[in-house]
């Protein structure tokens, strides 16, 4: 059994009280006693917000050159979180991006915007057929 309190009221925040007070000692008991956890709502973005920005990266890899190159889907989503999000340096040198997927949905539309706003102005794309909204939650 989980029971999830978002405390916005303070309401809430008494139905969780008495869910623990009603529920504690006789889970207790049990080889499972109840555990509450407090942290802050984060909400990941939604599968279709992922396939947007997917979409996105597909239609660079399909319209971008570089130096008389192109290149994948993978590079460009590498190449955008290292310009948009950022690097963490790596034991022995070199960097590595940050994850999108630590992004919470408001921060991930923000980025999505950018890489966008990146593909149409500094690569030369144009975005066509994108059938996906990406501001949803999951």
């Amino acid at each position: 059994m989980i029971q999830v309190y978002v405390i916005r009221s303070a309401a809430i925040l008494e139905r969780a009280i008495q869910f623990a007070r009603n529920n504690w000692e006789a889970m207790s008991r049990t080889k499972h006693p109840l555990v509450i956890e407090f942290k802050p709502e984060s909400q990941k973005r939604s599968v279709q917000a992922n396939r947007y920005y997917w979409q996105v990266l597909n239609q660079i890899s399909e319209q971008a050159w570089i130096e008389g190159r192109q290149y994948s889907a993978e590079v460009w989503h590498e190449a955008a979180k290292r310009r948009f999000i950022g690097c963490m340096d790596l034991p022995g040198g070199g960097t590595m991006a940050l994850s999108s997927a630590d992004l919470n949905v408001q921060e991930f539309a923000e980025y999505v915007t950018k890489v966008e706003a990146w593909a149409q102005t500094e690569l030369g794309v144009c975005l066509v057929d994108l059938t996906e909204p990406y501001g949803g939650t999951a």
